[in-house]
């Protein structure tokens, strides 16, 4: 229990408890808590010079009695800054002392007055249909995969995602955001070496800056979020609140509501995998999941330790501590003590008391974001269970913990689970994973492309689970076989050959349920929609191999049946004499199998291609666009001589442009199905057909193209009402397989000079940025 009565300064009692406490490794520490629970509730620790308190009864009673034990100290280093640390925060203007968690009254009851407005029950639970989005799209990504790393690719981001939209922070900038709070972390709850504590300085002052900047945006433009309504305050005068106590507001927001809930995911689903009793049990009955998510609170505090100072003597656990002592409060030894929580090391769906773990704290410094942590913790385990029901660890993998004292979850934890492909004979392009092995190449892209933001015509793929239905294992195997036999024929053999192959896949019956899931599917995009079908291979629009024209792509098809027919055409074109030669040229084994796109079409007015890299000289500081009226295929086929535009890829002016003699276009058939050519008007051949303004659009798209994938990219592109659409985007592989020029031995690796070499650094700074160390 907790006195206050005047006392001396103590002894340290039990010295060699004390050596053997490891106040920065959190990889398995409660053995050691049981041990200190049951032989001292408190020791000091001399390596970080705190006392530790490790019983819940004292914990929670330091909690209620903020007066005597002050937060003030929870996020001060453990040892006094380098003078090359501070040097850095200094000269970065940062000035953070402490977030809401050390604030004392009255400043603490006045900020988190305002801090309060972001978490109210009314915001929170309006926030469960963006979080299960959120979940949903993460999830979607590895679901059709069997395996993934639930850190990395859905507790690490998701959070984050959450808190930041919240908070006004755009989805781009969530990778370094995150970044500098994990230096945030480090700093102030870690024991890093001098080179490690240098590089988070200078990303904890590009956060503050950060935070700053954030708010005076909005000042400027006032959105409908945290800093948006603080800046609003301020200006409107009412309200007692500084600039820069609104900054740090967002600065200690944007870790605090997103490190915890990453550390509580990543940890607590590590547990709940590694207990298949309670995983199955609320997959069969997901009305325990709250219960869970209490469990796994208790069970893996995401905070795992939170520090106090006494403003004035007191006793603790039987030890009297003068005034100004500073205090290490394990709430992972609290939240595991067996007079509290009886056989604390299980995870227990039916016990009564599990929502009294002390993980969100206690008294006037609770957690605000607890609600918000629980629904995304519930969200996440409601969409798991009902997915991904088979989900279970992988086997033999090691659970890593970074080094700091407080923030709890190993960086990685590595699942896989059952599929049964033939369940997903379609996927719209919104729930596609970027698998190729289940979607193929150019559907990957497509999803890709469209969870980026990218303007992507709706549409779904018919995977490949649906084409291995059709054929069988037995008549893959065959098919497989006699492609590879035929490699070497003929020509006059391979095209008999190839023929005969196509008509066994036309001809194969389709499985019960297939049809009417392609059809239910078309359906789902309107009435009689004109649809693109179109290949797409499983070793299609990669970086090695574009598959480019080598498979079949058929445009304006109407009709369910016909949707259904052409995607059979589609299946069939993968053992077309023209893609059995190519895979023959490119060394691309017959275990190919093909997905389907089936993609709403665009009534373009202009279509045509762009490429990132100049296909004639390799020059990636321009792009290329060839364009022509009508329906891009005149131009992907050769029938015209289409536009050609050169664009500075920094700024987007055309620096080179031949207008060609369009005497065709490729438009719609008047029948409502499949297209014709069409003569183009004399008066209209040859004008151009881009504007300047439409030029830079389409620039701009590719240019978006290709910062999203990070390499050269063959854009396909349509312009309708005005608006530029992405059909498709696929890896440029003529100048980025080509090898380097040879060099004599021991000269330098060569780098652009002069305007090359500022425009090299401007679309890719940071390999810039590396070839300069690297000469240095």
């Amino acid at each position: 229990m907790v006195s206050t009565q005047p006392v001396t300064a103590p002894a340290c009692p039990h010295a060699g408890l004390a050596r053997d406490f490891q106040p920065f490794d959190l990889t398995d520490p409660f053995g050691f808590y049981a041990r200190a629970r049951e032989e001292t509730p408190i020791f000091h620790s001399p390596e970080i010079d705190y006392w530790v308190v490790t019983r819940y009864a004292d914990i929670r009673d330091i909690f209620r009695d903020p007066a005597t034990f002050s937060s003030e100290n929870t996020q001060a280093p453990y040892r006094p800054r380098p003078p090359e640390v501070q040097r850095i925060l200094d000269e970065g203007g940062f000035s953070v002392v402490t977030g809401l968690s050390g604030k004392q009254p009255p400043d603490h009851t006045r900020l988190r007055g305002f801090i309060k407005k972001a978490f109210t029950p009314r915001r929170v639970a309006s926030m469960e249909s963006p979080i299960r989005a959120i979940a949903t799209e993460m999830i979607d990504r590895f679901a059709g995969r069997g395996h993934a790393d639930l850190v990395t690719e859905l507790a690490f981001e998701l959070p984050a995602l959450v808190v930041f939209r919240m908070l006004g922070v755009p989805a781009e900038d969530v990778p370094r955001v995150k970044a500098w709070a994990q230096s945030r972390v480090a700093m102030n709850f870690g024991d890093a070496p001098l080179e490690e504590q240098i590089h988070h300085a200078e990303n904890l002052v590009r956060y503050w800056r950060y935070c700053q900047d954030l708010v005076r945006s909005r000042l400027e433009h006032p959105q409908d979020d945290l800093p948006g309504a603080l800046a609003a305050l301020y200006a409107s005068g009412e309200e007692e609140i500084r600039l820069d106590e609104i900054a740090g507001l967002v600065y200690g927001q944007l870790t605090a509501g997103h490190e915890t809930t990453t550390a509580l995911l990543s940890n607590g689903l590590k547990e709940l995998l590694a207990d298949r009793d309670a995983w199955d049990a609320i997959c069969a009955d997901p009305a325990l999941i709250p219960a869970a998510v209490e469990e796994l609170l208790r069970l893996s505090a995401p905070v795992f330790t939170w520090k106090r100072r006494t403003t004035r003597p007191a006793t603790v656990g039987g030890v009297t501590l003068p005034a100004g002592t500073n205090l290490l409060l394990l709430l992972g030894s609290a939240n595991h003590d067996s007079t509290v929580f009886p056989d604390p090391d299980r995870i227990d769906l039916r016990r009564d008391n599990a929502s009294r773990h002390l993980s969100f704290g206690l008294g006037i410094h609770f957690c605000l974001g607890a609600p918000l942590a629980r629904l995304e913790a519930r969200v996440v385990l409601e969409e798991l269970t009902r997915r991904l029901p088979t989900l279970r660890l992988t086997p033999g993998q090691r659970f890593d913990y970074s080094a700091n004292s407080s923030f709890r979850g190993p960086a990685h934890v590595l699942a896989e689970w059952d599929i049964d492909r033939a369940e997903v004979p379609t996927l719209e392009f919104a729930e596609c994973p970027e698998d190729p092995a289940l979607v193929g190449g150019k559907a990957a892209s497509l999803a890709s492309l469209t969870r980026a933001g990218l303007p992507v015509p709706d549409g779904f793929v018919v995977t490949t689970a649906a084409f291995d239905a059709v054929l069988g294992g037995v008549a893959a195997e065959r098919l497989a076989r006699e492609a590879r036999a035929l490699r070497d024929a003929p020509v006059a053999e391979l095209e008999r050959g190839a023929a005969a192959l196509r008509e066994l896949i036309q001809q194969a019956p389709l499985p019960g349920g297939l049809a009417d899931a392609i059809r239910g599917a078309y359906a789902r995009l309107g009435d009689d929609v004109p649809v693109a079908v179109r290949s797409s291979a499983t070793a299609e629009d990669s970086a090695d191999t574009s598959f480019a024209g080598q498979q079949d792509t058929y445009l304006w098809v109407v009709g369910a049946d016909a949707v259904v027919e052409h995607v059979r055409r589609c299946w069939s074109s993968l053992y077309s004499a023209r893609s059995i030669a190519y895979r023959r040229d490119h060394g691309v084994d017959e275990g190919v199998r093909m997905a389907v796109v089936v993609q709403r079409m665009v009534d373009a007015d202009v279509a045509g291609v762009a490429m990132t890299v100049n296909p004639t000289t390799g020059d990636r500081s321009t792009i290329v666009i060839d364009a022509s009226f009508g329906l891009g295929e005149a131009v992907v086929s050769g029938t015209v001589t289409p536009d050609h535009f050169v664009v500075d890829k920094v700024m987007l002016e055309v620096v080179d442009q031949r207008i060609g003699p369009k005497h065709v276009e490729v438009v719609a058939d008047p029948s409502g199905s499949g297209t014709v050519e069409r003569e183009v008007e004399p008066e209209r051949q040859g004008q151009p057909a881009l504007t300047a303004g439409q030029v830079r659009a389409v620039a701009e798209l590719a240019k978006r193209a290709e910062r999203h994938y990070g390499c050269p990219q063959d854009v396909e592109w349509a312009l309708h009402g005005g608006e530029v659409l992405l059909l498709q985007s696929r890896p440029e592989t003529v100048w980025s397989r080509r090898p380097e020029p040879a060099r004599p031995a021991g000269a330098a690796p060569s780098a652009p000079t002069g305007l090359a070499g500022m425009a090299q650094t401007l679309i890719n700074p940071l390999a810039a940025r590396s070839r300069a160390h690297a000469d240095h």
